[in-house]
């Protein structure tokens, strides 16, 4: 979310310098008031950068409340075994993946103990610290006592201060809610 943001960010900046070089170059001669009307242009832009990176950020942030899928119950049968295979997959990207349509869609769709245990495994020896975070929000997602009690267990052993911030965060909020 934050590299489409940071693109962004980036493309208007890199745009803002090369106008910016090109007017400064042709300005050598301009008066004081030429240069007010340069500042106030260098704020304009600054500010239309921060207000696109807010907006892209919003507009990320909606996504997946807009675009939710439609399918049958079947069919999100054979979808929650897929995402079941995906956990198991070897791929970083396909475990990612998975986490992420666990995360979004859990609500629509049964996942076995089984797939408790995986995401489980995930968390612990994940190769990255961004999958080991999304293990424990999905663990949080499932809504299941096994995944909820390894939280709990696994928080006062946690080395790394991103995944404990975020197994903190998510016990915080399954508090609010009830346990299945």
């Amino acid at each position: 979310m934050k590299t489409n943001t940071s693109l962004i960010a980036s493309a208007c900046l890199s745009g803002f310098l090369m106008v910016g070089s090109t007017t400064a170059n042709a300005q050598s001669g301009a008066n004081d008031s030429d240069l007010a009307f340069e500042d106030s242009q260098t704020i304009s832009v600054v500010q239309q950068i921060n207000t696109i990176e807010m907006d892209g950020q919003n507009w990320i942030n909606q996504l997946g409340t807009q675009n939710r899928m439609v399918l049958s119950p079947l069919e999100w049968e054979t979808f929650g075994q897929a995402v079941e295979d995906g956990l198991k997959s070897d791929n970083v990207g396909v475990q990612s993946t998975a986490l992420r349509l666990i995360i979004e869609y859990k609500d629509q769709f049964h996942l076995s103990s089984s797939a408790v245990v995986s995401v489980m495994h995930l968390y612990r020896e994940g190769q990255s610290e961004k999958v080991r975070r999304m293990a424990v929000v999905s663990l949080g997602s499932m809504n299941s006592n096994l995944g909820t009690g390894f939280l709990e267990r696994s928080v006062q052993f946690e080395n790394s201060a991103n995944v404990k911030a975020t197994i903190q965060a998510v016990l915080a909020g399954i508090e609010a809610k009830p346990l299945s």
